[in-house]
């Protein structure tokens, strides 16, 4: 009988280290995954900063215009945005509708991911509307 040996150039020795190679690249797919999810959920984050933003610049502007602070809309609303780490993009007093304020913010994202461009935030905040009472 013929005794096999791996020898040079056998299927065996090519073979060999492949293992490395596929889990150091297993690795790299992990770490670019990883990455990912990441600049997902920051976006997420800014977004919902961009909101929260919004909505409160749109209250305390709409308080003001209403009378019920003091101060011109605009300027509070730019207060509070960048209060909440946002910059005031527009504030416009809604037309036919008394008190009611439109903003819109951007709060801008981690260096890495700027490619997305800025989180946005709109909101429109004014009175309570009338309720419409039933004859008697």
């Amino acid at each position: 009988m013929k005794e096999s040996r791996a020898g040079p150039g056998s299927e065996a020795e090519v073979d060999r280290g492949s293992a490395s190679v596929v889990g150091a690249m297993l690795m790299m797919a992990a770490v670019a995954a990883m990455a990912v999810v990441a600049a997902i959920a920051h976006v997420a984050v800014m977004n919902c900063r961009a909101a929260t933003a919004a909505d409160l610049a749109a209250l305390s502007a709409a308080d003001a215009a209403r009378g019920l602070t003091t101060g011109d809309p605009c300027d509070i609303a730019t207060r509070v945005a960048r209060g909440n780490g946002a910059q005031l993009v527009s504030c416009t007093e809604v037309p036919g509708l008394a008190g009611a304020i439109d903003v819109d913010v951007e709060v801008d994202l981690n260096h890495w991911v700027t490619v997305l461009g800025p989180a946005r935030g709109m909101a429109r905040a004014g009175p309570p509307a009338e309720e419409v009472s039933d004859p008697p």
